[in-house]
């Protein structure tokens, strides 16, 4: 039994010195012949059923694939950044004499591009610039891809120390939009929708508010927990030990934070009470 046949669909061969056998060898002249060729050099006897249905599927150019989901992930990935580009190419063309802009935009609309497009902005442009944030996680997250010259820091890291020392409780918004230079930019994003942190509301005067409610991260369910990765995502998330008595507020914020930071997959572990409570409306 013959063991190998080469066989060059696209090619005709030309030179008669092929260190391959000639009557091994199907080329582009012969390759319509190829069924009789494989036929004539198969021995008589039955082949095993192994290596007939092998043979079947290669004549039949049929195989198997399965699906690669590191591959699917980063097409996920992929495409969630490009569609939540948006702020980050309209937002910082949007010019104010107050230099003020407040974002309240979802969960996976942009926020974090728009954030990073901003840093590189001025970083380009030989600005000083700060990202300041509540999250101890998001703020180390974005260390590892903000511009070097960023600087990346909590709230309490830039003023709790510095304002009790001086006897009083620090204001958050007044003490950031007090850092600014004249004639410069401070944006403030957020979701009113993922606020988990108790604090008091604000307004800022003569800020331009831009609200966008596009979320192109989680076009399905995904599943993940809450406080330490607030601002972050990730393929697969489950969010487990949800229970509550009522579905209060601040419970439905946190089920839409932890909700919304999946890409591809949600799973949710939740208790018999808390199922009713969410069936209940």
């Amino acid at each position: 039994m013959v063991g190998t046949l080469l066989v060059l669909p696209d090619h005709r061969v030309s030179s008669p010195s092929l260190a391959h056998p000639a009557e091994r060898v199907v080329d582009a002249s012969s390759y319509p012949q190829l069924c009789q060729r494989v036929r004539e050099l198969m021995p008589q006897d039955l082949l095993p059923s192994g290596v007939r249905e092998r043979l079947l599927d290669f004549l039949s150019n049929r195989f198997a694939v399965l699906p690669d989901v590191s591959s699917r992930i980063g097409q996920v990935g992929r495409t969630s950044t490009a569609l939540s580009s948006g702020l980050a190419t309209w937002v910082p063309a949007i010019g104010h004499e107050s230099g003020l802009f407040v974002v309240e935009a979802t969960a996976g609309s942009g926020k974090t591009q728009l954030a990073l497009a901003l840093m590189r902005q001025a970083d380009r442009a030989g600005q000083r610039c700060a990202y300041v944030c509540f999250n101890r996680a998001l703020a180390d997250h974005m260390i590892g891809i903000a511009p070097p010259s960023a600087q990346i820091m909590t709230f309490h890291e830039a003023c709790v120390e510095h304002a009790r020392r001086c006897g009083t409780e620090p204001d958050w918004v007044q003490t950031m939009t007090g850092l600014l230079r004249a004639g410069g930019r401070a944006y403030l994003l957020g979701d009113p929708q993922q606020r988990i942190y108790w604090r008091e509301d604000f307004e800022l005067e003569h800020a331009v508010r831009i609200r966008c409610q596009e979320n192109f991260r989680s076009p399905r369910k995904v599943v993940e927990t809450l406080y330490r990765f607030k601002g972050q995502s990730a393929p697969a998330v489950i969010l487990c030990e949800i229970d509550f008595g009522q579905v209060s507020d601040v419970e439905r914020r946190k089920l839409f934070v932890g909700m919304t930071r999946a890409q591809v997959r949600l799973e949710c572990v939740l208790s018999k009470r808390a199922a009713r409570g969410l069936l209940a409306g």
